[in-house]
């Protein structure tokens, strides 16, 4: 709109001017038809004064000439007019071109610094969310790092745990080895006390029982004397009673005979009784030895089972010591091989562990480094087969110079289609910028790589465009 109006102001000034020179052409066609009116005129006044005729013939004729004349000059100048007013023309054109130009550069410029800025923002949210992406994968890493650090503590504790409750088992195999054994002892000592009492209950018993011989023959022997000494009183009785019955009845006998026999029979009766006692006397002493020898035999007994009791108890308990000791060695002895096997199965473990996990990440980071270095390859294979596409689709525009290069950021779909490319950083020239973009989008599908892991660094990248490298 604001381009017509000023072609339109230029219209009719070219208009105006060109009513203006053929209203003057007309006045110059009218002043020539003046002529000829005054020569019809002059004729007649001729007829009246013939001595005026010349005149106005010459006159007509000096005119008609003048009036040629200004016609052409009033064509050139009319020439000339339409032609500076047609150069005018298109210089105003040409002007309003270049002001048009001008603005849609101007346009252009901006609406690039416009997609400019909104790449940078882009490109600044995607440094954003990369560094978000790297700071959360900086985080995996370390937690993985303490995961893998807390799993090794843990193998740790556990090899620890398991040398405890080897350790734990040890002790305890100690401690039930040594209660076994102090069951055994108190077992035999037991046994021993068992025997020991059972001994001393027969001794006891047997010596009760020689006791109660002893005291039974005694008493027997006591009984016997007695009713001998009974019998020997009743005899002796019996025969004082006869005899004094014989002396009663012979009075006559004489008191010779009658002493002598009573003499006798005192003699007998005293000589029974102190036989009596004698024989009562001598059981007892004979219980009293039988008793004493019982007595001896059953204490010389019980010392000798005493002492073959202290002997045997001697002798067990050397052997439970020594037993003992051979099982306290022995279990100390496994005790400490389990420990040493444990402690050497745990650091063998840990070594071939900590070999396995170093072979393992020399070998994952050869492998990487060779994946990296594969890929790199590719990399740089594609790349350049990228540049070589996308340089082929280019042309130089006009007006750009030589030995300019511009980074885009192209992003690619997974069959190498362009989904978007942008400039990351311009050349200076917006031109050449745009020549590069299109040249981009003209490539379109790009070499994609097979590779998914290698395709993956092409779905967004940085390209370096500079053709004349």
């Amino acid at each position: 709109m604001s381009k017509s109006r000023p072609q339109m102001r230029q219209r009719l000034l070219a208009a105006g001017m060109s009513l203006l020179l053929h209203a003057a052409l007309l006045a110059v066609l009218l002043v020539s038809f003046v002529p000829s009116s005054l020569e019809n005129l002059g004729s007649s006044v001729q007829e009246q004064a013939p001595q005026q005729a010349p005149a106005p013939t010459q006159a007509a004729m000096v005119d008609q000439s003048a009036v040629a004349a200004t016609m052409r000059r009033l064509a050139d100048a009319d020439r000339q007019r339409q032609e500076a007013e047609d150069a005018r023309q298109r210089k105003l054109e040409q002007q309003a071109k270049a002001a048009e130009d001008r603005r849609r550069q101007e346009e252009a410029r901006l609406h690039e610094a416009q997609v400019r800025q909104a790449e940078e923002a882009r490109r600044q949210e995607e440094l954003e969310r990369k560094a978000e992406a790297e700071t959360k994968r900086l985080a995996e890493a370390r937690q993985q790092r303490a995961d893998a650090e807390k799993a090794r503590a843990a193998e740790e504790r556990r090899a620890a745990d398991a040398a405890r409750k080897a350790e734990q088992a040890a002790k305890a195999a100690e401690a039930a080895e040594a209660q076994r054994a102090a069951a055994e002892k108190k077992a035999a000592e037991a046994k021993a006390r068992a025997e020991a009492e059972a001994k001393k209950r027969q001794q006891e018993a047997e010596k009760k029982k020689l006791e109660a011989e002893a005291r039974a023959k005694a008493e027997a022997d006591a009984k016997a004397a007695a009713e001998a000494k009974a019998k020997a009183a009743a005899e002796a009785k019996a025969k004082a009673a006869a005899d004094a019955k014989a002396r009663a009845d012979a009075d006559a006998k004489a008191k010779a005979a009658a002493d002598a026999k009573a003499k006798v029979a005192a003699d007998a009766k005293a000589k029974a009784a102190a036989d009596a006692k004698a024989k009562a006397d001598a059981d007892a002493k004979a219980a009293a030895d039988a008793k004493a020898r019982a007595d001896a035999d059953a204490k010389a007994k019980a010392a000798a089972d005493a002492k073959a009791a202290a002997d045997a108890k001697a002798k067990a308990d050397a052997e439970a010591k020594a037993k003992a000791a051979a099982e306290a060695k022995a279990a100390a002895d496994a005790k400490a091989k389990a420990d040493a096997e444990a402690k050497a199965k745990v650091a063998a473990e840990a070594k071939a562990k900590a070999e396995a996990d170093a072979k393992q990440a020399l070998a994952d980071l050869l492998a990487k480094e060779a994946k990296e270095r594969g890929m790199q390859r590719e990399i740089d294979r594609y790349g350049a087969l990228i540049r070589r596409a996308v340089e082929s689709r280019w042309l130089l525009p006009q007006g750009s110079r030589q030995g300019l290069s511009c980074i885009l950021v192209i992003q690619l779909g997974a069959d190498g289609r362009v989904q978007n490319v942008r400039v990351a950083r311009s050349s200076g020239d917006p031109t050449f910028d745009s020549s590069a973009v299109i040249a981009v989008r003209s490539a379109s599908p790009l070499p994609m790589p097979n590779d998914p892991d290698v395709a993956a660094k092409f779905r967004s990248f940085n390209f370096e465009f500079k053709p004349d490298a």
